[in-house]
């Protein structure tokens, strides 16, 4: 019998702080504790009424531990949606890049 892969939800418990905006009438110094899906223009309500969405640079940030790693297994994230750009890091480790576009 084949084992079959396991899987743990993420969504709950992040840290989110807006790093960069360029807009320097943005006044954005807020660090919100949220759950996952989660949307920065939801909060200044930026819905694209002029040029665009809220624009700039947000770190999402969480800490957990992984169950314990069996011989020939491997872990997988997976990211349901991603907007524009991410970078993804693991303990400071480059995992990937998305460049562009929603998925």
């Amino acid at each position: 019998m084949i084992a079959q892969r396991q899987s743990f939800e993420l969504n709950e418990g992040w840290t989110s702080f807006v790093t960069q905006s360029p807009n320097p009438d943005a006044v954005i110094n807020d660090t919100l504790k949220l759950n996952l899906p989660h949307n920065w223009d939801d909060y200044y309500g930026y819905r694209q009424l002029t040029h665009g969405n809220l624009h700039g640079t947000a770190m999402y940030v969480k800490s957990f531990v992984a169950p314990p790693k069996k011989e020939g297994k491997c872990y997988f994230i997976r990211f349901e949606g991603v907007g524009t750009y991410a970078v993804i890091k693991l303990n400071n480790k480059d995992l990937g890049r998305h460049l562009g576009g929603r998925v």
